[in-house]
């Protein structure tokens, strides 16, 4: 019975590695989230992930909360995020080196869509 839960957890932190999360877990990044043509003047974020959560602090404050994030195809990762009012946030991003890209798909309770992009930094690099 020991010998199966050890085999369990290395399987477990095997596979956490192996799908990148590791290399987002404990980190914030400084973005900026818009639409392509005006990006320089695109507002920040600061898109966080810890203990397996994802949170943004720009859209926390507009009450999306707090979500768990994992794999998307190619690498990526993904995360949904809903609101207090029933709006829905879906996230895919893309990390290489220090620097994070993607798109944020901003969906409102009577199901009118928005598609904008990030891009930005590691903090602290």
């Amino acid at each position: 019975m020991r010998l199966l839960l050890v085999l369990a957890l290395a399987f477990l932190i095997y596979a956490h590695q192996t799908m990148g999360m590791s290399t987002l877990e404990e980190t914030s990044w400084e973005v900026r989230v818009g639409r392509t043509p005006f990006f320089p003047f695109a507002p920040k974020d600061t898109l966080s992930f810890g203990r397996g959560r994802f949170v943004s602090a720009r859209f926390l404050a507009d009450g999306y909360s707090p979500s768990g994030y994992g794999p998307a195809a190619g690498g990526d990762w993904h995360a949904r995020q809903k609101s207090s009012d029933g709006g829905v946030m879906e996230w895919r991003g893309k990390v290489s080196g220090d620097r994070i890209r993607g798109t944020v798909t901003v969906t409102r309770a009577d199901g009118a869509a928005k598609i904008y992009k990030f891009r930005g930094r590691r903090r602290g690099v």
